[in-house]
């Protein structure tokens, strides 16, 4: 597997990972840690099974990633049925612009790089949701949102 979650930590600035580690331990896997029990873990993508870059099939857990991107507050994702299969589609959103990409056609450094950016969004934000009540509520509300919208997405939710 080319994304290691306990080398990723090691690649953290040091402010980031010492207030988390302060706070919660250091966990050695991302399945140890809040935000993925309490909230990625119930985004339901993982059993998707999604157009991924054929050299790469064996080297990441696209099942994470897919549950990462559609978790993520500054990126949206969708599956998109196609003749070829289905597609995983991000699109990251930065000031006034936004980039879409299809994960298929994505390079190992470019899917490394969304693990990265996704995990260090989901650190960051569940210490800010433990440091104030007000953006604690404004995270969960947000959270609860996406997860209705992945649902109604995927066809699990009818509402």
């Amino acid at each position: 597997m080319l994304f290691n979650f306990e080398e990723f930590l090691d690649t953290l600035p040091k402010g980031l990972t010492v207030e988390f580690f302060k706070h919660y331990g250091r966990p050695n896997r991302i399945e140890e840690c809040n935000f993925y029990k309490y909230y990625i873990s119930k985004i339901q993508t993982s059993e998707w099974v999604y157009n991924v870059p054929e050299e790469l099939s064996a080297e990441f857990d696209w099942g994470l990633l897919s549950q990462l991107a559609f978790g993520s507050f500054i990126c949206d994702a969708f599956f998109e049925k196609t003749i070829s299969g289905t597609e995983l589609n991000i699109i990251v959103k930065s000031d006034d612009r936004s980039v879409a990409k299809k994960v298929s056609e994505l390079w190992s450094f470019q899917i490394l790089n969304l693990f990265n950016i996704f995990i260090k969004e989901q650190m960051e934000l569940q210490l800010i949701a433990n440091s104030c009540i007000d953006d604690r509520i404004a995270i969960d509300m947000q959270r609860a949102f996406i997860i209705d919208r992945v649902l109604f997405h995927l066809g699990l939710k009818t509402d």
